[in-house]
């Protein structure tokens, strides 16, 4: 199996000015094409061995979340509440959750820790996934403190930076910081219904992930079910 140690932004480069915009992204499913080579594309486990993406979403419904830098406070946070709101134990028989960062594997078991998360977390250090499937790079922080932030925003970066510091080096290799992510709900090894972040802290609410997963839809929300066999989406 492969092996990578991932390159990323320097956690000090953050320093920069609050901005309150979204990017201007869409929800639509990624077309057909966009899928085929994402699911060529290899992640990465803790102790650096790999799997392509396909195998990681073969057969059962597999929620894919993708989240900012190993290093992120809010991110984090977002796995904390979804420990809570979506445990392992609430999920239908047929379906999993799997979280995707973009910082390097050798971060992945110090993160699992801080954030007690109990999916599986893999890691995707090219952001060839991020790029392909249509997710953006922004440090805007958006106008709209979401449900699962539970700190502030100055606890949450002095947080950030004192995770770094106890990472040693690993304060290089958390990820780009500008990359923020999205989630993906694939079933039969095709993305159905997807989410794609228009800040760092636009993760989909977990209400509405939950009714995602229990229901397939989430009509009444941001995100549709797309047949991704007819649509084109992103290429």
């Amino acid at each position: 199996m492969a092996s990578v140690t991932g390159v990323s932004t320097p956690l000090s480069t953050a320093t920069t000015a609050e901005v309150n915009f979204d990017i201007n992204v869409t929800d639509e499913v990624p077309s057909v094409k966009s899928q085929s080579e994402a699911a060529l594309i290899s992640v990465y486990r803790s102790d650096g061995t790999s799997q392509l993406l396909q195998d990681v979403t073969a057969g059962q419904r597999v929620l894919v979340i993708f989240i900012r830098h190993f290093l992120c406070g809010i991110c984090q946070q977002f796995l904390r509440s979804l420990n809570t709101i979506l445990p392992p134990s609430s999920l239908p028989q047929d379906t999993r959750v799997v979280v995707i960062g973009c910082g390097a594997p050798d971060m992945i078991s110090m993160y699992q820790k801080e954030t007690n998360c109990q999916y599986l977390i893999l890691a995707d250090p090219s952001r060839k996934l991020y790029d392909i499937l249509g997710m953006t790079r922004t440090l805007s922080l958006g106008s709209h403190k979401p449900e699962y932030q539970t700190k502030g925003l100055t606890t949450t970066i002095l947080g950030s930076l004192a995770y770094g510091i106890r990472s040693g080096t690993g304060s290089l290799k958390g990820g780009d910081i500008r990359q923020i992510g999205g989630e993906f709900l694939y079933e039969g090894g095709s993305v159905r219904w997807c989410h794609r972040m228009r800040n760092t802290r636009d993760h989909a609410p977990l209400e509405t992930l939950r009714t995602v997963i229990h229901t397939g839809s989430a009509d009444s929300v941001r995100g549709r079910m797309q047949d991704s066999t007819s649509r084109q989406g992103f290429n």
